[in-house]
């Protein structure tokens, strides 16, 4: 009888961890995506760009994005409600995107209209981007992305 008690309570706790099965979209460690968007013929706030790690979400302390090696961003998280917004942007990230090895796709700000910037790190490789705004010299695979892309920067500064 003890046997049978033990064998139940084993099948039982066994059906319960099992049960608690999802996918899982975040970054693993030492990963991350920084997203945003740039202005390079302005004043004031020229740059708002985000970084999405360790499951949290950073707001940049940048006025102009001048370039990878000068990002900072603050220490503080965003809201959980925030990370949720940007994490869209990870579960449609454009696979083909990862193929491109030019870090700038069509004219990002060459007539003032500003550009985008996606940096990723995954799997021990760093991969970065300036993007065009103007969406006809985008390719087909990244319209959608963009206009996600600028869609969740609107959610975020709102």
């Amino acid at each position: 009888m003890q046997k049978l008690f033990f064998l139940c309570f084993f099948v039982i706790f066994a059906s319960c961890n099992s049960s608690k099965t999802e996918v899982n979209t975040n970054l693993p460690d030492n990963q991350y995506l920084v997203f945003g968007k740039f202005f390079g013929h302005c004043r004031g706030e020229c740059a708002t760009l985000y970084k999405m790690d360790n499951n949290q979400l950073f707001a940049d302390e940048l006025e102009r994005f001048s370039g990878w090696n000068e990002l900072k961003f603050k220490t503080t998280p965003l809201s959980n409600e925030a990370y949720q917004t940007a994490k869209t942007l990870l579960e449609s990230f454009p696979q083909e995107l990862l193929n491109v090895r030019e870090e700038t796709i069509g004219c990002p700000d060459c007539a003032d209209q500003g550009g985008f910037a996606i940096e990723i790190r995954r799997n021990g490789e760093t991969r970065r981007w300036r993007i065009d705004t103007n969406r006809a010299d985008l390719p087909d695979y990244l319209k959608m992305y963009v206009d996600k892309l600028d869609s969740v920067l609107t959610r975020l500064e709102n």
